[in-house]
């Protein structure tokens, strides 16, 4: 049986696993996956022995029924049909979609003040 499925339009179409720490401790070894249908990046944790997705509700049973029980996973929206992940020379990941757009996903920059 397989891992993870989805029970709605999806189209998977690139895959990559982070070697880095560049985007947070919290992503590295992790799975980065990106479709063609909606252009949303998917996050998929591992356990430990890296054997097993690690999915909560509403994903615990493993198959995604709606949108709504992808929204713990969804990493980023609106890319368009993603193509390609790559990890580049800087670490980070970059997605291009169809249209050719290239983007570079880094960490969120935090404006606190106080440091």
């Amino acid at each position: 049986d397989p891992e993870f499925v989805w029970n709605l339009p999806v189209g998977p179409t690139a895959l990559k696993f982070l070697t880095s720490d560049e985007l947070g401790g919290q992503y590295k070894n992790d799975m980065f996956v990106g479709e063609v249908n909606t252009g949303s990046l998917y996050h998929f944790e591992f356990n430990d022995e890296r054997t097993k997705l690690i999915l909560y509700t509403p994903l615990a049973d493993r198959i995604a029924n709606n949108m709504e029980e992808l929204q713990k996973i969804i990493f980023g929206r609106y890319f368009g049909g993603i193509t390609d992940i790559k990890e580049g020379p800087d670490h980070f990941l970059y997605v291009l979609n169809y249209g050719g757009q290239i983007w570079r996903i880094v960490p969120k920059i935090s404006n606190n003040i106080d440091g």
